[in-house]
């Protein structure tokens, strides 16, 4: 684990910086909640150790997360958004009523609401602005509303949506991921697909391709349970607590050519999260590196995997533990763009492990 100990101390910290915008937004939004107050910006060393902050214990940057980033949504004056969903199809349409949250010196005398959404290029691909008004001090102002038809956009593709005053450098943005309203053919021929390991097993002994997804049930407790919030304290003071610090991926990985997504996880990622488990890795060859590696509390700090893929005799086989047969619009992405990879030329693992040793992870198989 030692070797991405930068990779996943990244990936947790971006992961903790977006639950805080959350967790902010949701109170700047509440009517009835007169502020927040954090219980620290910098890691605290006892009590187990609480590596809670955007900063370190010495009060300097950990490297994920910067002042101008934190304050657009932590601020005297923020602009908000009510969005419902983060993953969206091409079918769907982005409804979202916009406000804003200003307890700045003074109210703001004239101001421009306006709205943009970027694709991952930074490329405007739609805007809009509301009328020139004047601003009060306090919260759940309204500014408008941001209806988009997204049939028109490209998919799949991560998006963001960003709000602001003109000429105020005033904004604040919220990512969304939009995937075709019908995933079309994966490119599947060749490849098993089983959550059965003798079917597995006999596919990878005759050369085959195998995509194998354990059922939860087949799992024991060594492969913990996905959280789609990370531990806020640490595994000792939360015992029956979410021991999870998001994931870590190759992004870059061409299984994940269809499924959007940076290093770190997000909401295309949480919305997938319901009833999985991570896959405990710490039993097979060190050599074996996931495409998708949940990350563990640090005092138990398990080599996990979500989606990995190795050499099994003369075959080859990718084990997910996500169920890529669910009905969300994320699931259907993930699994072309994985098995278009599989289907290819570009599927050649070069980790080695023996099936003897893979059996071993079903418990039940």
């Amino acid at each position: 684990m030692l070797k991405k100990n930068k990779e996943l101390a990244h990936a947790s910290g971006r992961f903790q910086l977006l639950c805080y915008k959350e967790e902010i937004e949701a109170n700047l939004r509440t009517p009835s909640y007169s502020g927040v107050e954090l219980l620290d910006l910098h890691d605290y060393l006892g009590q187990g150790t609480a590596l809670i902050g955007l900063l370190d214990t010495f009060w300097e940057s950990k490297g994920y997360a910067t002042a101008e980033e934190f304050s657009r949504f932590c601020g005297p004056t923020v602009p908000l958004a009510r969005l419902r969903q983060r993953v969206f199809t091409t079918a769907d349409s982005l409804n979202a009523d916009v406000e804003l949250a200003h307890f700045g010196a003074a109210p703001l005398a004239e101001a421009t609401p306006e709205w943009r959404i970027e694709n991952a290029a930074g490329a405007v691909v739609a805007k809009g602005e509301w009328p020139t008004r004047g601003i009060p001090i306090g919260k759940n102002i309204p500014l408008g509303s941001v209806t988009v038809d997204l049939s028109k956009l490209p998919a799949p593709h991560r998006y963001k949506l960003v709000v602001g005053l003109r000429g105020k450098r005033i904004e604040n943005d919220w990512s969304f991921w939009l995937y075709p309203a019908a995933a079309g053919g994966a490119g599947s021929a060749g490849v098993l697909i089983t959550s059965a390991w003798p079917e597995a097993e006999a596919r990878l002994a005759a050369g085959g391709k195998v995509l194998f997804q354990p059922k939860a049930q087949d799992l024991d407790a060594s492969n913990p349970p996905i959280s789609t919030t990370p531990i806020f304290w640490n595994r000792l003071m939360n015992p029956n607590g979410p021991w999870m610090l998001g994931i870590w991926c190759d992004a870059k990985h061409p299984a994940l050519a269809g499924f959007p997504t940076e290093a770190h996880c997000d909401f295309q990622w949480t919305d997938l999260f319901a009833g999985v488990h991570a896959l405990n890795l710490d039993s097979l060859p060190r050599e074996l590196d996931p495409v998708v590696q949940p990350i563990d509390d640090w005092n138990r700090n398990y080599k996990l995997g979500l989606l990995y893929e190795c050499k099994v005799g003369s075959g080859r086989l990718a084990v997910c533990g996500i169920d890529l047969n669910g009905e969300r619009p994320g699931a259907a992405a993930l699994r072309k763009s994985l098995l278009d990879y599989m289907a290819g030329n570009r599927f050649q693992p070069t980790a080695a492990v023996s099936a003897a040793d893979l059996g071993k992870q079903w418990v039940k198989a």
